[in-house]
């Protein structure tokens, strides 16, 4: 199928995309009903996981939601992992996610050391 060979294309190109451009084009290919091989899936989550800390709230509902077209759930799911790992989540709100300004504040809280007690704004 064409859409396979693009595909293939597009993830010798991963390292190269922006965490924009990694959920436009999986947003694009689960909207035509499009599921990629294992292998490009396989690649394309590694991509979502090294790039998690730049993609906006947008981006990651884009591929939370590409990723469950797809069949993935909980921990297999890379967005759910990630955020999970984020000490200060106990559950997922969405709404909070799309605030761009608050999710930096939870990756900030992560990578550094989570204490809510500390000044975030120093950082």
């Amino acid at each position: 199928m064409w859409l396979d060979n693009f595909l293939m294309v597009a993830q010798w190109r991963f390292p190269s995309f922006s965490p924009k451009t990694l959920s436009v084009i999986a947003w694009a290919v689960a909207s035509v009903g499009h599921t990629p091989t294992q292998e490009w899936l396989l690649s394309y989550e590694q991509q979502v996981r090294d790039k998690f800390t730049q993609f906006t709230g947008q981006e990651v509902i884009c591929v939370e939601w590409v990723l469950r077209q797809w069949g993935y759930h909980g921990e297999d799911n890379a967005v759910q992992y990630m955020l999970k790992r984020q000490d200060t989540f106990q559950e997922l709100d969405w709404e909070t996610l799309s605030n761009r300004k608050l999710l930096d504040q939870v990756i900030l809280w992560k990578n550094y050391g989570g204490s809510s007690s500390q000044n975030i704004d120093a950082h």
